[in-house]
């Protein structure tokens, strides 16, 4: 059963009500739910409840011991959990013994656990919301509070109790439901085509299977090893098979970045587009055929430099919501803006990456980081680079679905990378060499 929903909106004046108003709760619905508990079956509403979500405090002791009852496997009737009370030295303030009999003999238990289980939590999550707004506004009022910090405050506060919302009483999958939903893909045939978005390298997806949704991929390289270009090529890729790209563009500025998508479509030397009157006719015709087909392109660059990543999330939401994005590109990790006082720059590139990994999760689309690798690597004797090489942070590889390294060795020569996969979740770990187009700064297929 649903809680019914009237369809009406917040209402402005509803935001003017004095902050000293008692906030919403029914206390004979949680006593309901703890009657229900102390009588029958209480998984249910173990899977939808915590502690917290109760208005009163002895409510939430009283659930809390019921809690660890069910945890330990033992019974959970009002005689256990008087004595679990008592000897937590907490059963006068969660009324007493003869408030536990009174829930069991006067209180009708509810029919339904989990209804009145998920009305209790619903009252939670508005106490949840006021109480962040109120600190939000306060925070508002402080002068010494950034815009940049209370933005993040309240996007993420709020994107908080959104999930855990969310994430209430969703119950684990059986293998038994997983392996009808794996035979209806195998029978309408998804299996026979590439489920990733296409990177349009024919070697990368060969060894990546394509870029997912809700992985993140870290492409790290030594500068002048191509990173920028490989986010650039697949960007523009995937922008040709109709879908919505948005590239975040740290270090080079959005219409150098363009020059070099039309270098690539028209065949010309980037190089020259610092000196324009060094192109030939037919050059200049080729250009204006590229230019007409970027056009149409739907690839969206955001060129801040050294955007904070709070900001760049923030962004990237709502371009998301906006336009549809199905891939993101970061160029790069490194340039990335971060406050975190009293954190090192390990831990704070650290933080970063998960943050970029929950919202390629919470937008369902790939998310490429690309990053720099220390100098040591040039250091040694052999030039693969190893995950222990990612620059300033230990915990890029934890987070990333995906790590690849572009590199150069005596077997590539200018015109080849090598496309290495050091890691990959769903995958094999292998590489293949990517052409080089140097006149371009691109990569393409044989």
């Amino acid at each position: 059963m649903k809680e019914k929903q009237s369809g009406v909106k917040c209402r402005s004046e509803d935001s003017s009500r004095s902050m000293t108003n008692k906030l919403p709760h029914n206390i004979d619905t949680e006593q309901r739910v703890l009657a229900y508990c102390l009588l029958g079956e209480c998984s249910e509403v173990l899977s939808i409840l915590s502690p917290a979500d109760f208005y009163a405090t002895k409510h939430q002791l009283i659930f809390g011991a019921i809690r660890d009852l069910y945890q330990k496997n033992e019974p959970a009737d009002f005689q256990v959990v008087a004595e679990a009370l008592r000897s937590a030295g907490e059963l006068e303030k969660a009324g007493g013994a003869s408030y536990l009999v009174n829930l069991v003999d006067e209180v009708p238990s509810a029919s339904s656990g989990e209804y009145f289980a998920r009305s209790v939590k619903n009252y939670a999550v508005r106490r949840s919301v006021i109480s962040r707004a109120a600190a939000i506004t306060k925070s508002g009022y402080d002068p010494t509070c950034s815009v940049e910090s209370l933005l993040d405050e309240a996007q993420g506060g709020f994107l908080e109790i959104s999930l855990n919302a969310a994430s209430v009483g969703e119950a684990a999958a059986p293998f038994a439901d997983l392996s009808c939903q794996l035979m209806e893909r195998l029978d309408s045939g998804q299996f026979a085509e590439n489920r990733g978005v296409s990177t349009g390298l024919k070697q990368a997806d060969d060894l990546l299977g394509g870029l997912f949704p809700g992985d993140l991929s870290i492409v790290a390289a030594r500068p002048g090893n191509g990173k920028s270009a490989l986010l650039l090529t697949i960007a523009s890729n995937i922008a040709m098979q109709g879908d919505p790209v948005l590239i975040f563009s740290l270090e080079m500025p959005r219409l150098q970045l363009f020059e070099r998508q039309i270098a690539r479509m028209a065949r010309v030397n980037v190089s020259k587009f610092r000196q324009p009157k060094t192109f030939a006719r037919h050059e200049i015709e080729r250009i204006a055929e590229a230019l007409q087909s970027a056009y149409e392109l739907p690839v969206f660059v955001d060129d801040t430099p050294y955007l904070a990543h709070g900001e760049m999330i923030r962004r990237a939401r709502r371009e998301h919501r906006k336009r549809g994005i199905r891939a993101i590109m970061i160029d790069y990790l490194q340039l990335i803006r971060i406050s975190m006082p009293n954190r090192t720059r390990d831990l704070e590139l650290g933080e970063v990456t998960r943050s970029l990994k929950g919202l390629a999760k919470e937008l369902g689309v790939p998310v490429v980081l690309a990053s720099q690798l220390n100098r040591q690597v040039e250091l040694r004797k052999d030039p693969v680079p190893m995950l222990a090489d990612l620059r300033d942070s230990g915990n890029i590889e934890q987070d990333a679905d995906n790590v690849v390294f572009l590199y150069q060795d005596e077997n590539t020569g200018e015109d080849y990378r090598w496309f290495y996969v050091a890691k990959q979740r769903q995958g094999v770990l292998a590489k293949n060499k990517l052409r080089w187009v140097g006149y371009t700064t691109s990569f393409e297929n044989e």
